[in-house]
């Protein structure tokens, strides 16, 4: 009784690891004893491995595979017009596109542009938004870069593991005529924390000035389609002394051509940790647009005014009759203490909150010796003399004008 108990256990965990690996089990072979546990052991094992699946292979780990953030290009928070990329300096909120891209070209004449689209050409099946990735001016013949850097909390856990890094690209119709239509997946470390992009090395100009700065991969693609999307990838082992990442794909324009068509579009991006000697990307690990809004959110986050008045956003303190303090409350705690900036809109609540005045300027709030944190800001609300008194309480919020507020994160 004792064995049958035994084998019923080993039984289930058989059919535990079998579910989580899709691994089949091995059949046991041997001569047979009058109890016939061979035989009743492997009839278990023939159910077990019937339970095996494409459908459970191909659903591991679907959902954290993928180290990047936003590699389905979902999240826009920045819009979805042309974006210019940085040139010859640090890229800054102004230069990232769909979330958590930012480019950079380096060098100082010229013009880079980066812009989330949804057609010419159609995104790959799955996939809603692609993003291109041009050059509209100047002889740049130094690449043009679109970048995500991998949080330092992220990159130590991939200390002595090989990662490869891939994406779905196609060539816009100028690329072929410009540089015969190749492109490059690159990989870059450092031994800092958290350095983002600034100033660019001198050469070659596309990495920051990272501390023990190295490229890990910098692999040029096949000639890309202009009709087809294909997926390169770049793979390398990522060394024990590395403690920050960053993926870059790129492209090195000559000094023949210009326009919006002078480019590759992308989407699909993925960084992933694979065996050794793996040179084959795993079929893309698509993450919840919850998920992917939430960690978006960490980095850079916008309110925009809606027409409606009288939506409110959060509470207020009036210092004198025509200032007002407000904490603006961030959805997601940030990735450090992010940098602000206003368009002047919005209004607090007056007359025992039954009307709203406009805020006749936005600023972060000088009164306040920690105005700003990662999970709030201090905003303080001109109001033209027509706040309460010193000391009491009011809301603010939406009062149909088209006040934006940016909290921008980004390394």
């Amino acid at each position: 009784m004792n064995m049958r108990k035994f084998l019923a256990s080993l039984a289930a965990v058989a059919v535990t690891a079998a579910v989580a690996w899709a691994a089949n089990i091995p059949l046991i072979t041997g001569p047979q004893d009058p109890s016939q546990l061979n035989a009743s052991l492997n009839n278990l094992i023939n159910q077990i491995n019937s339970g095996v699946t494409s459908t459970t292979i191909g659903a591991f780990n679907s959902n954290s595979r993928n180290i990047l953030d936003n590699g389905t290009l979902e999240i826009q928070q920045r819009g979805t017009g042309a974006i210019t990329c940085a040139a010859n300096a640090a890229i800054t909120s102004a230069a990232y596109g769909a979330d958590r891209w930012g480019c950079q070209a380096n060098v100082a004449v010229g013009a880079g542009r980066q812009q989330v689209i949804t057609a010419t050409p159609t995104p790959p099946a799955g996939f809603k938004s692609a993003m291109t990735l041009f050059r509209t001016s100047g002889a740049l013949t130094q690449p043009i870069c679109t970048w995500q850097e991998v949080p330092t909390a992220d990159v130590l856990k991939l200390s002595g593991q090989q990662v490869l890094f891939s994406a779905y690209l196609q060539a816009l119709a100028g690329m072929a005529a410009d540089n015969g239509s190749i492109a490059n997946l690159v990989i870059i470390t450092g031994t800092g924390t958290d350095e983002g992009f600034g100033t660019p090395t001198a050469s070659p100009a596309i990495t920051p000035a990272w501390t023990g700065i190295a490229t890990l991969v910098n692999t040029a693609t096949p000639a890309l389609s202009a009709t087809v999307w294909s997926r390169p990838v770049a793979t390398g082992v990522v060394a024990s002394t590395v403690t920050e990442m960053a993926v870059g794909i790129c492209f090195t324009p000559t000094a023949t051509g210009a326009g919006a068509t002078d480019g590759l579009a992308w989407t699909g991006a993925q960084l992933e940790v694979v065996g050794a000697g793996v040179t084959t990307p795993s079929t893309f690990s698509f993450k919840a647009a919850a998920y992917e809004l939430r960690q978006a959110e960490r980095y850079f986050v916008r309110f925009t005014e809606s027409a409606t008045a009288a939506t409110m956003r959060g509470s207020c303190t009036n210092l004198t009759s025509s200032i007002s303090n407000c904490i603006v409350p961030f959805p997601q705690e940030m990735f450090r203490v992010p940098t602000m900036t206003y368009t002047t809109g919005f209004g607090i609540a007056v007359a025992a909150q039954t009307s709203m005045t406009v805020c006749t300027a936005n600023a972060t709030s000088t009164t306040a010796t920690s105005a700003a944190s990662t999970r709030s800001v201090l905003m303080s609300c001109a109001n033209g003399a027509a706040g309460g008194a010193l000391g009491t309480s009011t809301t603010w919020g939406d009062a149909g004008g088209s006040g934006v507020i940016n909290a921008s994160a980004d390394f």
